[in-house]
């Protein structure tokens, strides 16, 4: 956008991720803290991006991604990173998901020897999710170009439900669902909202808080 290549943006918001931290600096017990340095940050690169006039695109773009650049060390150090986890990090994030991922594995580079452990592991951790990306999600993108398991006049009428954000709620979920593999066809996808659709009312309820 405005000739700023993605090469171009991603090393600037290398260079301002962590450009929220002064500002939240605190000791705890001893400890130097940055809590909510993503969320400050994410505010400062959208005023340094209005000054350098970069476009709506390619501000929203810095902008994401210093939010979300804590992500992937968060999803590491999950105990047990689940298949649904990996998907809703790369369906969340979108096209920036894989700026995400190469932000965080220099951001562990700069701070750990390529050759230590921290390194090995957030870069297999990597390697990992773009496999999971090209076994998993081409697919469910594939899937998805085909049309949904039910479009939402269809969901609404054998569900017997009114138009509004819960719709849309499990017809994301219903994607999901489908991109995990867990179902293939309209049977199975009517199946699973009368099976669940309790359980997923609450789900939308304490999401909607």
């Amino acid at each position: 956008e405005g000739g700023v290549t993605g090469t171009a943006l991603l090393r600037f918001t290398a260079l301002v991720h962590d450009v929220g931290k002064p500002d939240v600096r605190a000791i705890e017990d001893g400890w130097v803290r940055f809590l909510g340095h993503a969320e400050r940050g994410a505010e400062i690169v959208e005023e340094i991006s209005r000054r350098l006039r970069l476009g709506s695109r390619a501000t929203a773009m810095a902008v994401t991604i210093v939010r979300e650049h804590l992500r992937p060390l968060h999803l590491r150090h999950t105990p047990r990173i689940t298949a649904r986890a990996r998907y809703r990090f790369w369906r969340d994030l979108g096209p920036l998901a894989a700026d995400c991922l190469l932000l965080s594995l220099a951001d562990i580079r700069a701070t750990a020897a390529r050759e230590g452990r921290a390194f090995r592991e957030h870069r297999c951790f990597v390697q990992e999710m773009f496999t999971f990306h090209r076994r998993r999600m081409a697919a469910a993108e594939a899937r998805g170009r085909r049309g949904r398991l039910l479009d939402g006049h269809e969901l609404m009428a054998r569900m017997r439900l009114s138009p509004g954000p819960f719709v849309g709620f499990l017809l994301a979920r219903l994607d999901e669902e489908a991109g995990l593999g867990a179902l293939r066809s309209k049977q199975e996808a009517l199946r699973h909202l009368k099976r669940h659709l309790p359980a997923l009312r609450q789900e939308f309820a304490r999401a909607s808080r």
